[in-house]
């Protein structure tokens, strides 16, 4: 466009009419930085953001496998302190002629019980 036919279109439709075109000129491209170069630095932080909470979700992984591993080990060295102390506790009791202690029994081992005394009444036809 020609700075004349410039001043004769601002002469026939007036200065509002071409501010707003100047307005809506400038919005379009707004919005086009809007959808085409935010888009793509947005993005670019979102795919950054995906990437660090991947690189700590490994982290942390290791850091239970860790820890899984740490009590594995502890629950076994708890149990076998129990058996020796268990060995050890017979041993005296022997070796002085102690009376059994009567120990509780663990859950299992009722269940197991309960059990066997279940298949003993369908067997004898007895009641409990």
């Amino acid at each position: 466009m020609t700075p004349a036919a410039f001043a004769k279109l601002l002469e026939q439709v007036g200065i509002p009419l071409v501010v707003a075109g100047a307005c809506a000129w400038a919005l379009q491209f707004i919005i086009r930085w809007i959808l085409v170069t935010f888009k793509k630095d947005f993005e670019k932080k979102v795919e950054g953001l995906h990437r660090n909470l991947d690189e700590e979700m490994a982290v942390h992984r290791e850091h239970l496998v860790e820890l899984k591993t740490l009590s594995v080990r502890l629950t076994d060295r708890v149990r076998r302190l129990d058996q020796t102390l268990t060995a050890l506790d017979a041993t005296a009791r022997t070796v002085w002629t102690l009376d059994k202690v009567p120990r509780n029994r663990t859950r299992s081992e009722r269940r197991e019980e309960l059990e066997e005394a279940l298949r003993d009444v369908g067997k004898n036809g007895d009641t409990l």
